[in-house]
C-alpha cells in the first residue's frame, strides 16, 4: 500500500459519503457476532510513510508523516487501502494509469467489508523519527469520521516541517512498543533528488498531457505521477506508474472528465520519487517504511472553445 488524493479532498469526500451510507452500514457492523469474528482470519500490517512535498518550484516545503498499524479480516485485504484513504500504486502496471474517485472507492469498500468491519488501528506506543540533524515525535490521532468502521489510532506529525530535508540521508523511525505492537527500529535512505516538473502549459481538452521533469534518477527507477482536480461536489485523480526517464504523456482519455473553468476549482500535477524497505515490528505480520520526495505544480486548464478536439470517452473509474 502506498499515498493517494490530497488529504483535505480525501477527508471531505469521506465525510460526505459516510453520511449517506451510515444508515445501511451501521446495523450490519453493530450486529456482527463474536463467532463470526473468531471464524474470520485476522491479518496485521505496519505502514510508515515520510513525505517531503515541495510546492510551486521550491516556494514551500512540507513534511507529512503517517504511521498505520492495522489489523483486519483477511477477506478485507483489498479494501483496507480505500477505507484508510491510502494509495495502492503497487497494483499498477508500469507505464499505465488509472482514474480514481476516492469517495466512490470508499463507498464500495465499506459496502464490501460491511460484515467484517471495523478495521482496527493498533497501539505502537511512542513513535520517533530521526533525521541527520534533528528528530520529531509522531502523535497518535483518532479516525472519528469513520467510527465505527475504523477504530484505534493513526500516527502523524503536528508541525508542517519538524525535520530538515537532507536528500540521500538516512532517516530512522523507532517505536517504544505499546499494547498491540512491540518495540522496533527501521532505517531507510531518502531519494537523492526531487523529480522537478517543468512548468505545465495550459491543458487543452481532448489532448494528451505532456509532462517533463529533471533531477538525478536512479538506474531503472520508477516514478508516480498524479494529476488531481476538484470541482463543485467532486474530486478525482489520475495516477500513473512510469519509468523515471524524464518524460511521460498522460493519455487524453483519463482526463476526459477534467472540467474547464469556471467549474474547475483547482488542478495540480505531482511527481513522487520514493524508496521503501521492509519493517519488522512485533505484532505486525509485515511492514513497510517509505520515504518520498513529492514535487507539485499547478495545472492551468484552458476554457473550452467553439471548435474543440473531441475527447474520447473516459475510462472506468478504478475503485481499488
Amino acid at each position: 500500500m502506498t499515498a493517494t488524493a490530497p488529504p483535505p479532498l480525501r477527508r471531505a469526500a469521506r465525510g460526505a459519503l459516510l453520511c449517506a451510507c451510515a444508515a445501511a452500514l451501521l446495523p450490519a457492523a453493530c450486529a456482527r457476532s463474536d463467532a463470526r469474528d473468531a471464524a474470520e482470519q485476522q491479518l496485521s500490517s505496519a505502514r510508515l510513510s515520510l513525505t517531503f512535498t515541495r510546492v510551486g518550484a521550491g516556494e514551500g516545503l512540507r513534511f507529512d508523516a503517517e504511521g498505520h498499524f492495522v489489523r483486519f479480516a483477511s477477506s478485507d485485504a483489498a479494501h483496507v487501502p480505500a477505507i484508510l484513504g491510502l494509495a495502492d500504486d503497487d497494483a499498477l502496471a508500469l507505464d499505465t494509469c488509472r482514474l480514481v474517485d476516492s469517495a466512490a472507492a470508499l463507498d464500495r469498500a465499506l459496502v464490501a467489508a460491511r460484515d467484517t468491519l471495523p478495521v482496527r488501528l493498533l497501539d505502537a506506543g511512542r513513535l520517533q523519527v530521526k533525521g541527520a540533524t534533528d528528530a520529531t515525535v509522531l502523535s497518535p490521532r483518532h479516525y472519528p469520521e469513520l467510527t465505527p468502521y475504523v477504530t484505534g489510532i493513526v500516527y502523524g506529525n503536528e508541525d508542517p516541517l519538524p525535520l530538515a530535508l537532507d536528500v540521500g540521508a538516512t532517516y530512522e523511525v523507532s517505536g517504544e512498543g505499546g499494547e498491540d505492537i512491540g518495540p522496533f527500529v527501521a532505517q531507510l535512505a531518502a531519494p537523492r533528488a526531487f523529480a522537478t516538473l517543468e512548468p505545465a502549459a495550459a491543458y487543452r481538452h481532448g489532448t494528451d498531457l505532456e509532462l517533463r521533469w529533471s533531477g538525478e534518477a536512479e538506474p531503472g527507477a520508477q516514478l508516480t505521477i498524479t494529476v488531481s482536480w476538484s470541482a463543485r461536489g467532486t474530486s478525482r485523480e489520475v495516477r500513473c506508474l512510469v519509468r523515471d526517464d524524464g518524460a511521460f504523456a498522460v493519455p487524453r482519455e483519463y482526463l476526459a472528465s477534467l472540467p474547464a473553468p469556471p467549474q474547475l476549482l483547482s488542478a495540480e500535477v505531482a511527481t513522487v520519487r520514493a524508496r521503501q524497505a521492509a519493517v519488522s515490528a512485533p505484532g505486525a505480520e509485515k511492514g513497510q517504511l517509505r520515504i518520498a520526495l513529492r514535487d507539485v505544480i499547478p495545472l492551468p486548464v484552458s476554457p473550452r472553445t467553439a471548435g474543440p478536439v473531441a475527447a474520447p470517452p473516459a475510462p472506468a473509474l478504478d475503485e481499488r
